[in-house]
């Protein structure tokens, strides 16, 4: 895998086309080609952001909408029927994938073939980020400094994970959980405050781990605490940005380690390409 910081620094190359006169962004992805989108969801204010992961896409995408198509192999079946329905509503699509069907499209912003989908957030990520004009903030040296999993892996070990995140990061939390779950081959919960507060808080936690990804306090928090230990992770960075991808970066480390201490091969599928395979069977 190239590390987040090198393709930050590869994708804020390319050449990205330029948008205008837009009101709303939607971004059609499924598993790791698709959290870039929950990403970019809790980074984008002045525009409603909508994240798709099915195979319509809902009637108010229309000619206003920009449309990114993120689709790390190209022929992910939902993010092709989602496309095929873009084209025919709007012309303002950028499509982002290693090839593929939907690397055929003159239109494909290409990026390398060599890893696993979850493994190329950065490349995904930032030429949305570029075409929209947004500055990069101090990312890459964020990132840099990270290079363990700080022992919470361990912590995690024989237990259900479960992640939380500050207000305006869900995209963090669900990062972690699909990385676990893809990784790790373990089950993990996700959520945010302040949804948590009204059901999750009343559970027991039996078997559980609570991570709180923290980038302000919450009560909560310190009232779990007298009940269970959590293993706080402060999300560092002077932006949201930097935040963001501090915590998707140590993220991968937590799961690549939870993955051997499970003795996992955290690049092998057991079961999503198998289905994949039945799907195509049965068409």
């Amino acid at each position: 895998m190239k590390n987040l910081a090198s393709q930050i620094k590869e994708s804020m190359g390319y050449k990205v086309p330029e948008f205008r006169n837009y009101d709303k962004i939607a971004v059609c992805g499924m598993g790791g080609s698709g959290i870039s989108g929950y990403i970019l969801k809790d980074l984008i204010d002045e525009r409603p952001v909508f994240v798709f992961q099915s195979y319509e896409l809902p009637k108010f995408v229309d000619k206003k909408t920009l449309v990114f198509i993120n689709s790390y192999s190209g022929n992910t079946a939902e993010t092709i029927s989602m496309y095929k329905q873009a084209i025919n509503r709007t012309e303002k699509i950028m499509i982002i994938t290693s090839g593929g069907f939907l690397g055929n499209d003159e239109r494909a912003i290409k990026i390398p073939d060599t890893m696993q989908p979850r493994e190329a957030v950065g490349y995904l990520f930032f030429p949305m980020w570029k075409a929209l004009g947004k500055k990069l903030d101090n990312v890459i040296n964020v990132v840099e400094k990270v290079n363990s999993d700080l022992g919470i892996a361990e912590k995690l070990y024989s237990k259900l994970p479960v992640l939380y995140s500050s207000s305006g990061f869900y995209s963090i939390a669900l990062r972690w959980r699909e990385q676990i779950n893809e990784d790790s081959k373990r089950l993990a919960v996700a959520n945010t405050f302040p949804e948590l507060n009204h059901n999750e808080i009343e559970a027991r936690f039996d078997d559980a781990q609570i991570v709180f990804l923290k980038a302000k306090e919450e009560l909560v928090i310190e009232m779990l605490k007298r009940e269970h230990k959590i293993v706080e992770v402060e999300l560092k960075g002077k932006t949201k940005l930097e935040k963001i991808f501090y915590g998707a970066t140590l993220g991968n480390f937590v799961s690549v380690k939870l993955a051997e201490l499970n003795k996992e091969d955290y690049l092998k599928y057991r079961l999503i390409e198998k289905l994949k395979d039945e799907m195509r069977k049965r068409k």
